[in-house]
């Protein structure tokens, strides 16, 4: 008996394909938060959201990913391999909001989800979905990143500024730069950078710009 032809061999290559196809179709996706999240669903192919907090990309293609609920008090490693998709990194920034379906795993590091590119979207950009409670809660997670942030701001008789959420229950410092110069009271849109000040130990933003809020 001859080997296949090519014909023949790209026969068996699509039949292959449909069949992973049509199982993957077949395949129950368990929708859960990240804090809902735990070794009983080992091995599941769920969906999830969360706020980006960081993104690494490798030399491979593959993008890994860290999310967090809005408490900040629980977090999902996400790894994500190439495919015909644009790259997460082409999609979404530190402070979004994201929704991610694929497979859980848990291992010694906690919950890690393995997906594809095209299996990440953007649900909310940063300056809608980051709140200040969620920033402050895990500012060691977002120190050193740029983001867009909402938020009041209110200076003080000295001169200083800070930023109040909307309902004044959390705020935090802001360091305009030079620039910038004096910023005007109000709701605002912060391009800003989360620093650490280790002399003082305070934690305040870096703001770069500012734009109204629409």
């Amino acid at each position: 008996m001859g080997l296949p032809g090519p014909r023949c061999n790209a026969a068996i290559a699509a039949l292959v394909i449909s069949s992973v196809l049509l199982l993957s179709y077949g395949i129950e996706t368990t929708v859960l938060s990240i804090d809902e999240l735990s070794s009983e669903f080992d091995g599941a192919r769920v969906m999830t959201h969360g706020i980006l907090t960081s993104l690494k990309r490798y030399e491979s293609g593959t993008e890994i990913l860290m999310l967090i609920d809005e408490s900040g008090e629980s977090s999902l490693r996400v790894v994500c391999t190439p495919s015909a998709a644009p790259p997460p990194s082409s999609q979404v920034s530190i402070g979004d909001e994201i929704r991610v379906e694929g497979e859980i795993s848990f291992g010694e590091e906690g919950p890690t989800l393995f997906t594809v590119y095209g299996e990440i979207e953007q649900i909310s950009s940063s300056e809608n979905a980051l709140e200040l409670s969620t920033l402050r809660a895990s500012w060691q997670l977002f120190e050193g990143d740029r983001f867009d942030l909402t938020g009041l701001v209110e200076h003080d008789s000295d001169g200083t500024y800070r930023l109040f959420d909307e309902h004044r229950e959390s705020s935090i410092a802001l360091w305009p730069c030079e620039s910038l110069g004096t910023l005007r009271d109000g709701f605002w849109i912060l391009d800003c950078t989360l620093v650490f000040d280790s002399d003082v130990f305070v934690t305040g933003l870096q703001v770069w710009a500012i734009r109204p809020v629409a």
